[in-house]
């Protein structure tokens, strides 16, 4: 998987089905994009499995996430994510949409999740 920050609220993610993570440049992610990178790879892996149904190569994918900040408290307040999969037939455009939305972290967030955070030593 590749990483690349395209701006600084949003990333690009490509090669998402070869090994490892490969990141441009400096680039250190934080956690926003690594939440960014989470949900990215999610909806790829959802994705692929739904095209494999039909012999759909998800391998020219790229998913990019854009989001923004919101503030009291400092948090993610929206995500967005432009899929380019050029090898989809365009009948199966539509599918592919709902399918997406089905990614585990995309119903997750979506649905929202109880959170416990101890410190302890």
């Amino acid at each position: 998987m590749r990483v690349t920050a395209t701006t600084a609220e949003s990333i690009t993610l490509t090669e998402i089905g070869a090994g490892g993570l490969r990141i441009d440049g400096d680039l250190m992610l934080d956690s926003v994009q690594l939440l960014a990178c989470s949900i990215a790879s999610c909806t790829w892996t959802t994705l692929a499995t739904y095209g494999a149904r039909f012999d759909a190569s998800a391998q020219d994918m790229s998913i990019t996430v854009r989001w923004s900040m919101g503030d009291k408290p400092k948090r993610v307040a929206t995500m967005a994510l432009d899929v380019s999969w050029p090898s989809l037939p365009d009948s199966r455009l539509d599918a592919a949409t709902r399918a997406a939305r089905h990614c585990t972290i995309h119903a997750t967030l979506a649905q929202g999740v109880e959170v416990d955070t101890f410190v302890d030593h």
